[in-house]
């Protein structure tokens, strides 16, 4: 039997700390597991052919080496696309047509976890529903046996090739390379943290219609300057004192992988990521009218009403990556969106494409002639308080504690707890990563939205159930 820590894989993906979680010799094991699924998966496959891509992260190179090792054991080919972010591991997969693709990754966390994010062929990423339950038993039984005729590993670039890529994508809308930068006048300020959206930004800033204030764009699997999630406030501080220094029009951050990416404006106010997604919504439909645009059901409800107001189509799906990209496939929608900043396009092999979401609204944004903050404040109609924290023992009793107290509203369960009321709405749900549960309170008026998060708050914290 395989000594491997359980708890390793969560909703999404693989990820631990490194080494006490999550080690070289996990890394093998799992690389033998994938092969052996995807056997199981594609049986009429005459050849495994596994794309592999690393972020910056000091465990990442050696997790590479197991993993590797654990693939060609089994009889599958390696395809090693070295450090890259995971949208362009996501697209690689796709232009390969590889079997499978992973990516090695702890995506936002600090500098002492790593893991692992697996999909396969059709658009099929592994999940605590689909993929990860087999991979794990595979594991746990470690009942291997090796190849006969073991594969081998290559190498191969395509930065060039997504770049290119990601430029034709933004071109459908705007020719962005033909706007003067010295009629615009403006500028922007990147934060990359460390992380792995530097490399490509530098080859995408001669396209941009802006001038470019690089901060972090070094790798640096420390993450010295801060942790590599813009979603957490502290995390921009840095990049909104440069956007006020340097009196930029707007303020971008990725996250460690660069598959998230986050807006300040030019008062380094954080931009709510379901605007942006209602903004390239709306740029969507005025080309390719009665698409369907797929959002996680944490954003405004205003969402659904702009949507369909823009003669779309909208679709509701619980928070992730994998259910995002499922319902997506399933609906054939163009263009989908996670308030934490997460942006997925069908013609991008419905995976995240962060390049894209920039060059999109910035060509958007300096095409309206507007500050950010007039301009996005365009798609606010309600008041929007979230996502706050509670750090708690017992989710579940919570959960149901708060459900009793609000049984007059229309409850759905589809992503922990949410309650619609005429005039506000709430939805409660556990962290898929951490001990958490996750508020987000929306009402027609800041007075009320305040008055009801301090309402379940109060629920929340109460000792005695």
């Amino acid at each position: 039997m395989s000594i491997v820590d359980p708890t390793i894989f969560r909703t999404y993906d693989i990820r631990g700390i490194y080494p006490k979680q999550l080690n070289k010799s996990t890394a093998y094991l799992i690389g033998q597991a994938v092969v052996v699924f995807v056997k199981q998966r594609f049986s009429a496959e005459q050849k495994i052919n596994v794309v592999i891509g690393r972020d910056c992260r000091l465990s990442s190179r050696q997790l590479l080496i197991a993993l590797g090792k654990g693939i060609v054991d089994q009889g599958g080919q390696v395809i090693d696309i070295g450090l890259v972010s995971t949208d362009l591991l996501y697209f690689a997969q796709h232009y390969l047509r590889a079997t499978a693709g992973i990516m090695i990754t702890a995506s936002h966390l600090a500098k002492q976890f790593n893991g692992f994010k697996i999909l396969i062929k059709h658009n099929q990423f592994l999940s605590a529903q689909f993929g990860l339950p087999q991979i794990k038993r595979l594991i746990l039984k470690n009942n291997f046996s090796l190849a006969i005729k073991k594969g081998k590993i290559t190498k191969r670039s395509l930065q060039t090739i997504y770049l290119k890529h990601t430029l034709r994508l933004a071109k459908q809308f705007f020719p962005i390379h033909k706007i003067d930068k010295r009629k615009v006048n403006a500028r922007i300020v990147i934060d990359t943290g460390n992380g792995m959206a530097g490399p490509l930004i530098k080859k995408i800033i001669p396209w941009l219609p802006v001038k470019i204030t690089l901060l972090f764009s070094r790798l640096d699997g420390r993450f010295p300057n801060h942790l590599p999630d813009p979603s957490v406030s502290k995390n921009l501080r840095f990049l909104r004192q440069r956007v006020l220094f340097e009196r930029a029009i707007l303020g971008v951050a990725f996250d460690a992988d660069a598959d998230r990416v986050v807006f300040v404006d030019e008062e380094g106010i954080k931009i709510s990521n379901d605007l942006i997604i209602a903004c390239l919504s709306e740029l969507f439909l005025n080309k390719y009218p009665r698409q369907t645009i797929v959002y996680n059901l944490t954003c405004s409800r205003y969402l659904k009403e702009f949507i369909k107001h823009c003669g779309g189509r909208p679709a509701i799906s619980r928070t992730g990556h994998t259910f995002i990209k499922q319902k997506m496939l399933a609906k054939r929608a163009i263009f989908g969106g996670e308030i934490s900043g997460h942006f997925y396009y069908r013609d991008n092999a419905y995976a995240e494409n962060a390049y894209l979401t920039l060059c999109l609204f910035l060509e958007v944004l300096i095409r309206s002639g507007k500050t950010a903050s007039q301009f996005i404040a365009q798609y606010k109609k309600y008041y929007r308080l979230g996502e706050i924290n509670f750090k708690v023992k017992d989710r579940d009793l919570i959960l149901q504690r708060v459900s009793r107290r609000y049984k007059a509203g229309k409850i759905n369960h589809l992503d922990g707890l949410t309650v619609n009321f005429s005039d506000w709405w709430f939805n409660l749900r556990p962290s898929h990563t951490e001990p958490l549960l996750r508020l987000v309170v929306e009402a027609i008026t800041p007075k009320l939205a305040e008055q009801k998060l301090a309402e379940i708050s109060k629920i929340i914290k109460k000792k005695k159930i």
